[in-house]
C-alpha cells in the first residue's frame, strides 16, 4: 500500500461537492482510502494527521485541488485519477431551464451580476479564505451563510460586527443548516412552510425541531442558523440576537423556537431579555441548562421534541409523539440477549442529537462517557474505543479529518457498529439517521448489510434508531423506516423518544447483566 497525492493547479471546487466525490469513489478497486480537498494549509494539516499527505501534497496551494489517496498494487492510478476528474466535471455544471449548460462564473461579483442581485450568499470555501469572500458579500449588501469551518475566531467576530452595523446576518462559521423563506440551505429538510420560526446554534437540533413540526402538520417561516460559537462569551450571541430580533419583527412568524446547547450566562440573559420583551410566544430549548419555569411569553423545553410540541400547542395544534413501547421483535430479542451484555453504545452523526442523548441519559447513568462532554471525568479517554456506557459523536473533527461527514459517508459508522456488536458487553446500539438535502442518498440502504449481520447474531445487542427527517425528504422517510425495521431496528420518531426506549430496555436487562 502506498500514499499518492495528485495536485491539479488552480481548480476550485465546493467542499460539499468534494465530500460527495470522496465518498462516491472511496470504494473504487484498489483504493484503500481517499480524500479530495482544496490544498489549503488547514486541509493539508488534516491530511497529514490522517496519514494521507505525501511529500508532493505539501506543495499544494489553497487554490489547488489535492487528490490524496492510499492504494494497493491492484489500482490503475491513471484511470482512477481520471474517474475523480470525471466525477467532479459531471457534478459541476448547472443546468438552465431549457436544458443547456449555464455559463460558469469565476467570482462572487460576476455571480451577483448574472443573477441580477441576490439577498443571501452560501460560502463553503476553505476556512483560510472564507472570511475574505464573506466580507465582500456583506459590502455588497447580502446576508451570509458561512458553511466553512476552521474560520479563525477573530474573523468570526469581525464579520459579525460588520454584519451588525449593516443589519445583515452572518450565519456561521460552521453553520450547517438554515431554512430561509421556504428554501433549505446546507443540511436541510423538505419541511412545510408555516408560521413557526427557529433560531438555532445547533444544526441537527434545528433539523429535528423543524422535521417534528412539519411531520405533525405545521410549518416553518424561517430557520436561522448561527454556528455553535456564536452563543459563547467571545462572540456574544451577535447572530443569535439578530436572528431573534428579525423573527420578532417578521409578520410571517407567529411562534418562535430557540435551540442551542448551553450558551454563556451573559448571552443567555440577553437572549431571554429580548424574547421576553417581544410580543410573540417563544419556546426556549437550551439543552443542558437548569430547569426553568415558564414566564410567558417565554416557555421552556428540556428536549427538542418538547420544544416542537410546545410550539405546536401555542399555535393551537395539539399533537404529540407517543412514548415508545418495545416492539414484539425487540421484546423477543431482549429475552434472548446474552446475560453478559449490559452497556449502551450510542453512535451519532448529529452532534446536537448526541448531546441531547447524553443529557437525558446521565441522571440515571452517572458513569456515562462521551467525546461531547466538557468535563474531564465524563470524557471518553479514546473516542476510537468504547468503554462502558458511552455516547460517541462521529461528526467530531477527530473522525472527519480527511473523510466526509458521517451524515454523508456511513462507512465508519458501519465499521463501528459491527465492532460494538462483537463486544460481549454491548447490550444496545443507539444511533441517529438524518435525512434531507446534503445527507446520504440512502442511509438505510448503506447500513443494511451491517444491521442484518447484527440482527442475526445469537444473543446479540438490540438496535434502536432515532430517525430525523421530514415526510417529503428525498430519501423517502417511510421507505427508510421500513428498511431499518426490516433489519431488526426499532425506529423512533424523535431522539428523545429513542432515549426513553433505551432506558426501558436497560431497565429490563437480565439481573445478572446489570
Amino acid at each position: 500500500m502506498k500514499t499518492y497525492n495528485i495536485i491539479k493547479p488552480d481548480k476550485y471546487f465546493d467542499s460539499v461537492l468534494l465530500m460527495q466525490v470522496s465518498r462516491e469513489l472511496s470504494s473504487a478497486p484498489g483504493i484503500i482510502e481517499l480524500s479530495v480537498m482544496m490544498g489549503s494549509q488547514g486541509n493539508k494539516d488534516l491530511l497529514r494527521e490522517s496519514g494521507l499527505l505525501a511529500a508532493e501534497g505539501e506543495n499544494a496551494r489553497g487554490s489547488d485541488l489535492l487528490i490524496a489517496f492510499k492504494a494497493d498494487g491492484s489500482a490503475d492510478l491513471d484511470a482512477f485519477v481520471e474517474k475523480v476528474e470525471n466525477a467532479l466535471t459531471r457534478r459541476t455544471p448547472a443546468r438552465a431551464e431549457d436544458g443547456d449548460e449555464e455559463e460558469s462564473v469565476k467570482s462572487l461579483e460576476s455571480a451577483y451580476a448574472k443573477l441580477g442581485g441576490a439577498d443571501v450568499v452560501f460560502i463553503s470555501l476553505p476556512g483560510d479564505y472564507a472570511a475574505w469572500e464573506a466580507e465582500k458579500a456583506l459590502d455588497m449588501g447580502m446576508h451570509v451563510m458561512l458553511f466553512s469551518d476552521n474560520v479563525p475566531l477573530e474573523d468570526e467576530i469581525s464579520l459579525k460586527k460588520i454584519g451588525k452595523e449593516k443589519g445583515l446576518l452572518v450565519m456561521g462559521p460552521d453553520c450547517g443548516t438554515a431554512f430561509i423563506g421556504g428554501v433549505g440551505l446546507g443540511f436541510a429538510n423538505a419541511v412545510r412552510e408555516g408560521k413557526i420560526g427557529v433560531v438555532g446554534a445547533a444544526g441537527t437540533g434545528m433539523q429535528e425541531v423543524a422535521c417534528i413540526i412539519s411531520n405533525l402538520g405545521a410549518g416553518l417561516s424561517h430557520g436561522i442558523g448561527t454556528g455553535g460559537r456564536d452563543v459563547k462569551k467571545d462572540v456574544g450571541g451577535m447572530a443569535f440576537l439578530m436572528g431573534l430580533e428579525m423573527l420578532i419583527e417578521d409578520p410571517g412568524t407567529e411562534i418562535i423556537i430557540l435551540v442551542t446547547k448551553p450558551p454563556d450566562k451573559g448571552v443567555e440573559d440577553e437572549i431571554i431579555k429580548m424574547a421576553a420583551a417581544g410580543k410573540k410566544p417563544v419556546v426556549a430549548c437550551l439543552l443542558g441548562s437548569a430547569h426553568k419555569e415558564d414566564a410567558p411569553p417565554v416557555h421552556y423545553a428540556s428536549t427538542l421534541e418538547q420544544a416542537a410540541v410546545k410550539a405546536l400547542e401555542l399555535a393551537g395544534i395539539r399533537q404529540k409523539i407517543e412514548d415508545p413501547e418495545m416492539s414484539p421483535g425487540l421484546k423477543s430479542r431482549l429475552e434472548k440477549i446474552s446475560p453478559r451484555r449490559r452497556f449502551l453504545r450510542g453512535l451519532y452523526s448529529g452532534g446536537t442529537l448526541g448531546s441531547e442523548a447524553e443529557i437525558l441519559l446521565r441522571p440515571g447513568m452517572p458513569g456515562l462517557l462521551s467525546n461531547l462532554s466538557k468535563k474531564s471525568e465524563e470524557r471518553l479517554p479514546d473516542p476510537w474505543k468504547s468503554s462502558g456506557d458511552c455516547i460517541v459523536d462521529l461528526g467530531d473533527d477527530l473522525f472527519t479529518r480527511g473523510r466526509p461527514h458521517p451524515m454523508i459517508d456511513y462507512a465508519l459508522r458501519k465499521e463501528r457498529m459491527l465492532k460494538e456488536a462483537t463486544d460481549p458487553e454491548c447490550a444496545v446500539i443507539l444511533f441517529d439517521v438524518v435525512l434531507g438535502y446534503g445527507s446520504n442518498a440512502d442511509p438505510a440502504g448503506e447500513l443494511e448489510d451491517a444491521l442484518l449481520r447484527i440482527d442475526k447474531m445469537e444473543g446479540g445487542p438490540l438496535l434502536v434508531a432515532a430517525l430525523c427527517g421530514a415526510k417529503d425528504d428525498p430519501q423517502g422517510y417511510e421507505r427508510q423506516q421500513k428498511v431499518l425495521e426490516r433489519c431488526g431496528v426499532q425506529v423512533c420518531l424523535s431522539n428523545a423518544s429513542a432515549v426513553k426506549l433505551v432506558n426501558k430496555i436497560l431497565n429490563k436487562l437480565p439481573v445478572s447483566s446489570k
